[in-house]
């Protein structure tokens, strides 16, 4: 959890190796991904942070940036929930799914 400098309001960073993606298929992974997120629209899915509000280029809106080590996805943070959960408990799996699907 961070706090957009900007805005002040909390996010969640997604970290995401250059090294580990540096084979085409991952690469074009990252890239997809990133491009869903900038398109989908659903109370399930975590959205990219929209933090550039002025700009009137959708894509200079969604943050995501580059260090010379990562790509960092800006993203909205959905609360500590599910992630206190699976620390207290271990890695989640089917039985994990059915939980919070469930509860939601």
């Amino acid at each position: 959890m961070a706090e957009h400098c900007v805005t002040g309001h909390q996010v969640a960073l997604k970290f995401i190796n250059k090294n580990k993606i540096k084979s085409g298929d991952n690469s074009a992974r990252v890239k997809r991904e990133i491009q869903y997120l900038k398109v989908l629209r659903h109370p399930h899915i975590i959205k990219l942070y929209v933090g550039n509000l002025s700009s009137s280029f959708a894509d200079d809106r969604y943050e995501v940036l580059t260090t010379p080590a990562d790509v960092v996805m800006v993203m909205e943070y959905a609360g500590e929930e599910l992630f206190t959960y699976i620390v207290e408990t271990g890695k989640g799996g089917v039985s994990l799914s059915r939980t919070v699907n469930a509860s939601h």
